[in-house]
């Protein structure tokens, strides 16, 4: 069918039925559709998220699709429960075949979470960060594949590392922002480490069937929901439905095509330039420094530079 995610990405005729797959945030809008989509391609999935029945209904629809599925729950707000999700992947396989990073929200308010980072950055950059490190064995013994789920509102703002823990004269669009442009700078660091496996990132567009602003302000949050349950042709003349948003990622993690492709910035399934100052490897080494202060990973958990 040709609103389907496979069919825009030009993967549809695929197998990925030897393939076990990780997808967070897979219980709504791009990391649901994202998920079932690889489900009808046979994949074995990995559906993460944080409500239970939620994420049970994804397993149904992934089953549905022709794939198998099955839900592991974890907060990413606490590195603890990041980490006891990336000991439940490893329980599961020792092969990873893809880990797609999409897990992510924005706070309407400033606050810092227990590990001392503001809440959007924990989420949307520390936590995924955290998970790759662990998993990038199981990646790398797939010779497996990264996805990670940026967007183009990283252009809004100029990577300041000070975003990780500083909450005053809080914008949650600028701290979302700021996360966005942490994941595309996270991205490229990401690659050089990275052997087996590749490393690369993706602008969705704007999505108002998303539960991304589900912390957001009520009437911000409410008018997306407004939009999000408009039919799927206005929704396309606006921004992009889930479906419509999932098709790159779904592309990143099945084409043949960019099988080799590593440390890139995609968006409308297509390979594009992201900001220029993302490209300061500089920078992207002294982010990564950074948060690894805000992590308990040490030692073999923390992937080093290639040579």
């Amino acid at each position: 069918m040709a609103n389907r995610p496979e069919t825009i990405a030009g993967v549809e005729n695929v197998d990925l039925s030897e393939m076990t797959i990780l997808v967070t945030g897979a219980t709504d809008g791009i990391g649901r559709e994202t998920a079932v989509s690889l489900g009808r391609l046979g994949a074995s999935l990995l559906v993460h998220g944080r409500d239970p029945e939620k994420a049970d209904r994804v397993v149904s629809a992934v089953e549905s699709a022709g794939g198998t599925a099955e839900a592991l729950l974890a907060d990413f707000l606490d590195e603890s429960e990041v980490v006891g999700l990336a000991e439940a992947v490893l329980d599961r396989t020792d092969h990873l075949d893809a880990l797609v990073n999409n897990a992510g929200t924005a706070f309407a308010t400033g606050a810092l979470n227990d590990a001392g980072v503001e809440r959007t950055m924990a989420v949307n950059h520390v936590a995924p960060f955290v998970l790759t490190n662990l998993l990038a064995p199981a990646v790398e013994r797939a010779g497996g594949r990264v996805v990670t789920v940026a967007s183009g509102v990283h252009r809004r703002v100029e990577m300041d590392l000070a975003a990780f823990d500083n909450v005053e004269a809080y914008d949650a669009f600028d701290a979302y922002s700021y996360s966005k442009y942490a994941n595309v700078l996270f991205t490229y660091a990401l690659a050089r480490r990275l052997e087996a496996a590749t490393s690369n990132c993706l602008h969705p567009g704007f999505v108002p069937g998303s539960a991304l602003w589900r912390g957001g302000r009520p009437l911000f949050k409410w008018s997306l929901r407004i939009l999000g349950s408009l039919p799927a042709v206005m929704q396309n003349l606006i921004g992009k439905t889930p479906v419509v948003a999932a098709a790159t990622p779904v592309y990143l993690v099945a084409s043949p095509e960019v099988a080799q492709v590593t440390g890139a910035y995609f968006a409308d399934v297509e390979r594009t330039r992201s900001a220029e100052g993302t490209s300061d490897e500089s920078l992207q080494e002294a982010l990564w420094e950074k948060t690894l202060e805000y992590t308990s990973l040490e030692g073999e958990q923390v992937l080093t530079l290639t040579d």
